[in-house]
């Protein structure tokens, strides 16, 4: 009797492998009967540039911890990022940039008074990378639940930063009006 579940076992494996095997060489005999002209007209252009007359939608994910100095490398990575498209030749005006800030990352969008009663009267050291990044129409958007009650309030932000709803919503919204999202996101935490 064990003798013949072992011997099923073995063949039910077998059967598998047998199939996908199958589907492997289906796969390639397929692909193959197109030619390598299908696969090489469809690979990408010979040089991947911006085109300036192109606008360009990206939303970025900034929710992991910021580093001990309270910077927050996030908002450089973007400022970054914007510059390269500016010196490939795409204007300003053409690109569009939101930077979705949660969890330990909503302190980057506090005011100088709320960030010091979070952080020992000390003073926000991404004020200024901010204001430069609003000053460039980049869009900071902050997921209010991820604040503390004690921040859940328009003022306690920089002036210029927007407060949303969860920053999932935030993202499939801005998606859904044709942004790139650029990071990693688990719909199941903020």
């Amino acid at each position: 009797m064990m003798g013949g579940a072992v011997l099923t076992g073995v063949v039910l494996v077998g059967a598998r492998r047998m199939r996908r095997t199958v589907l492997a060489i289906l796969t390639l005999a397929i692909a193959a009967s197109y030619g390598p002209q299908v696969l090489a007209e469809s690979a990408l252009p010979e040089k991947i540039t911006p085109v300036p007359s192109t606008t360009y939608k990206f939303v970025f994910d900034a929710n992991s911890q910021v580093g001990e100095d309270g910077q927050d490398s996030s908002l450089r990575e973007v400022a970054a990022f914007q510059a390269m498209y500016e010196a490939a030749g795409v204007p300003a005006e053409n690109l569009r940039f939101v930077i979705v800030l949660h969890g330990a990352r909503t302190q980057t969008a506090l005011n100088s008074q709320s960030y010091g009663a979070a952080h020992g009267g000390n003073d926000n050291p991404n004020i200024g990378m901010v204001n430069a990044l609003l000053k460039k129409r980049v869009r900071i958007v902050v997921a209010e639940p991820s604040l503390p009650d004690a921040e859940r309030k328009a003022d306690t932000l920089l002036p210029g930063v927007e407060s949303g709803p969860i920053s999932n919503i935030v993202f499939l919204d801005l998606e859904n009006s044709g942004y790139v999202y650029t990071g990693t996101r688990n719909l199941s935490t903020e």
